[in-house]
């Protein structure tokens, strides 16, 4: 009986030996299968989102920097513009007020020389010679050039707001 007792607990002892670590493995594979790879795929699947996500989002920037980029240019190209005509229009500046100048000493050599006439032939004689020194100079002319510069320097600076209002609007 003792040898049946002891022979019974050491095959009982392999029996365990034997059974548990294969119910331990089928249990390990039961929860590796029905919880560790739905839980491994969605990681896979939220990881390639971001992924996408992040690239998207580098597109985006990079083409709103181009814009910006853009837009500045613009705007430096119609600073130096705007410069430039301003420039133009001081030099036409001065130049008139160079030529009202001479105009001013011409007249007044003018009625020196015709001080010996009555005023009213005197007056009627300096606007005679003063017409024609404007005629000659072409006054007209250099203020509608101005006047050019000036437009073109508005219009340069209403495309530029426009170009930046647009582009604003395309970010936002």
């Amino acid at each position: 009986e003792a040898a049946l007792r002891e022979e019974g607990r050491a095959l009982a002892t392999e029996v365990r030996e034997v059974v548990i670590p294969q119910e331990v493995n089928r249990q390990v594979t039961d929860i590796v299968t029905l919880k560790v790879l739905p839980i491994d795929y969605e990681v896979k699947r939220v990881d390639k989102e971001a992924s996408d996500f992040r690239a998207e989002a580098g597109e985006k920037h990079k083409e709103v920097s181009d814009r910006v980029d853009g837009l500045r240019e613009a705007h430096v190209a119609a600073e130096r513009a705007h410069k430039a005509l301003d420039s133009r229009v001081g030099e036409h500046g001065e130049e008139l007020g160079r030529v009202r100048l001479a105009m001013e000493e011409g007249l007044k050599a003018v009625r020196g020389e015709l001080e010996g006439l009555d005023q009213r032939e005197a007056d009627e004689t300096a606007a005679t010679v003063l017409e024609s020194v404007l005629g000659r100079l072409d006054v007209q002319v250099q203020k509608e050039e101005c006047d050019a510069l000036r437009r073109e320097v508005e219009a340069s600076n209403a495309r530029v707001r426009a170009d930046a209002e647009r582009g604003v609007d395309k970010v936002g």
